[in-house]
């Protein structure tokens, strides 16, 4: 197994996409350092050739010559900050395309262990502070520079002094160093808390009804503030490392400054330098003294952006358990035919779950199979393995012959359609939520899908009709409603293979009575799996599956299984399966 390459070079990495535009930045970036370093030499000619022999005629070539200088400067200046701050966008708009596309791929699994704050906190904070250490390559190459001119310039004047002067640094590269290591550790624990405070103030706006509903506030309180106290201790910790920095870059800094003045002094009284050349000698150290400073706190930050890298890439390398093997072929067509052979699951980690043992089950094209148990006898996971939401631990899932694993995922999953318990509506217009089933699809297409959904009986009422924008997970319509989108949506995806799960459990009586002639009409011609809990549906079915602690225990029509008198004639008469037969039913 290869090594994962560094963070940091890692990063750097994706700057080879933009070599044209880095070439320019940072040649700007080298004259910015050059005409800074200008402004010493412009104020030794002042004092030697200006004001020394009182040469007025001098000044003002001078004085444009500084004028100029500056010009110049701040026409690189913003060149070398504009192409550097549009390198550094767009790579971060390219790596949270590549986490949304990473997300989009990651299987149920992976989410099912991870909070959504903490997935959530690695496009809202990590990316920005990568990006910040980006953008932070131009500065420190402009500093760099600029010290390097400076250092020439000083070195040319008087190797001596120029040495003299150096005599504190390596004491301190030695204690930025220390402080870098630091800040790197306390930076990936000030990411990780960010995505703590994320993760808690996220669950708990998504369970704000049951907050209120139970009176929770104080609890849920007393439980963010003990996150949010972690976060705070870490971001002082952060803070103290941060801070000290500069102070003691600033110590040194004044401490080798007095020794250069004091040495300085001394080599202009014995004739070594003039005033000017001492006075730019100075302004060489002293225009020194900002970049290094910056250097050191440039230093501390991309150690600290390190973390957040960290947490991008462990995302972006979380393996896919649930893809397309190379090469598989397109399923192009299915006639619905539905076959599990000893189909065993349980879900994977440390302590692994068993939740489905050795099933053995078959559905011909067109047959409604409903599934029927306890809840956690295993249904839902039974028919998420079938789109591979999950893949079999054990055992084989085949459509039509077909192995589901041999075959291209995206194709595989295009001849289904779902209608789940909760139904989750996007930001958008409820015709863009429709036409989530068949992008690309028409108006009219849209309409019919939306007329054999019963849903234009509440669309024709609401202002806007189809392009009334819906609220965040579609807040602004009743459940019955939001699950006649949701049927519109399958019905215009027009799916061989059906699954619905639960769909009719939350609703009253009358959007009940609307929705199953929606689903009675979606499920016409198509295999489908029903996870219910009517036995008005239940009833009907071709074939009915009772599960029980993951095992099937009794498959049947109603009639049989009723006159068996087991497991399903129990759940009947306790009334887990809920309301009468109707009239029409045997």
């Amino acid at each position: 197994m290869n090594p994962r390459p560094d963070p940091f070079n890692r990063t750097l990495s994706y700057l080879h996409q933009h070599v044209g535009p880095l070439i320019v930045a940072f040649f700007s970036a080298a004259l910015v350092g050059l005409f800074t370093t200008a402004d010493a030499k412009i104020l030794q000619i002042l004092i030697d050739d200006v004001l020394a022999p009182k040469n007025y005629g001098l000044l003002k070539i001078a004085l444009v010559i500084l004028l100029a200088v500056h010009i110049l400067r701040g026409l690189f200046l913003f060149t070398s900050r504009y192409l550097v701050s549009r390198i550094g966008h767009r790579i971060s708009r390219q790596i949270r395309e590549e986490l949304f596309r990473k997300v989009e791929a990651l299987p149920l699994s992976y989410f099912e262990k991870n909070r959504s704050g903490q997935i959530l906190a690695r496009m809202s904070s990590d990316v920005p502070v990568v990006q910040g250490a980006l953008m932070m390559t131009n500065t420190a190459l402009t500093h760099s520079l600029t010290v390097f001119f400076c250092l020439a310039l000083m070195c040319w004047l008087s190797w001596k002094l120029a040495l003299f002067s150096l005599i504190l640094l390596p004491v301190i590269s030695t204690v930025v160093r220390w402080l870098s290591r630091r800040l790197r550790r306390v930076g990936s624990l000030m990411q990780e808390r960010v995505g703590d405070l994320t993760a808690s103030f996220s669950e708990a706006i998504s369970g704000i009804r049951e907050i209120q509903a139970f009176g929770a506030e104080e609890h849920q309180l007393n439980r963010f503030r003990q996150v949010n106290q972690a976060g705070y201790e870490a971001f002082m910790k952060g803070t103290k490392y941060t801070s000290l920095t500069s102070p003691i870059v600033e110590l040194f800094y004044a401490s080798g400054m007095a020794l250069v003045i004091w040495a300085g002094a001394r080599t202009v009284i014995s004739g070594g330098l003039t005033v000017g050349q001492l006075v730019e000698f100075l302004a060489c150290l002293g225009m020194m003294f900002h970049p290094l400073r910056s250097l050191t706190e440039i230093q501390a930050t991309v150690k600290q952006s390190l973390g957040a890298a960290e947490r991008i890439y462990d995302l972006l390398d979380e393996p896919l358990c649930i893809e397309s093997r190379p090469g598989a072929p397109a399923l192009v067509s299915v006639k619905g035919k539905v076959e599990y052979r000893g189909v065993s699951f349980d879900y994977g980690g440390e302590n692994p779950v068993s939740v489905l043992f050795d099933i053995d089950l078959c559905l011909l094209p067109g047959q409604v199979a409903a599934l029927v148990g306890k809840s956690g006898a295993g249904k839902t996971t039974l028919v998420n393995l079938l789109p591979r939401f999950h893949d079999a631990t054990k055992g084989g899932i085949y459509i039509d012959e077909v192995d589901i694993r041999a075959v291209d995922l995206k194709s595989l999953r295009s001849f289904f359609g779902i209608v789940p318990q909760e139904t989750f509506l996007f930001s958008g217009t409820i015709e863009e939520n429709i036409a989530l089933g068949k992008p690309g699809a028409s108006s009219e297409e849209i309409r019919c899908a939306a007329t054999d959904a019963n849903a234009m009986e509440f669309i024709a009422r609401l202002p806007e009709g189809f392009a009334t924008v819906l609220g965040e997970r579609g807040v602004n319509l009743s459940g019955g409603q939001r699950q006649r989108v949701a049927i519109a949506r399958a019905l215009l995806k027009d799916p061989k293979i059906l699954i619905l799960d639960e769909a009719t459990s939350a609703l009253d009586t009358e959007s009940e009575a609307l929705v199953q002639d929606a689903l009675n009409r979606l499920m016409q011609n198509r295999t489908t799996l029903v996870i219910a809990h009517r036995l008005s549906t239940v009833a009907k079915a071709d074939q009915i599956v009772v599960l029980e602690a993951g095992t099937i225990r009794e498959t049947g029509t109603h009639g049989d299984l009723i006159a068996l008198g087991g497991l399903y004639h129990h759940l009947c008469k306790a009334q887990v399966l809920e309301a009468p037969i109707p009239s029409d039913v045997s």
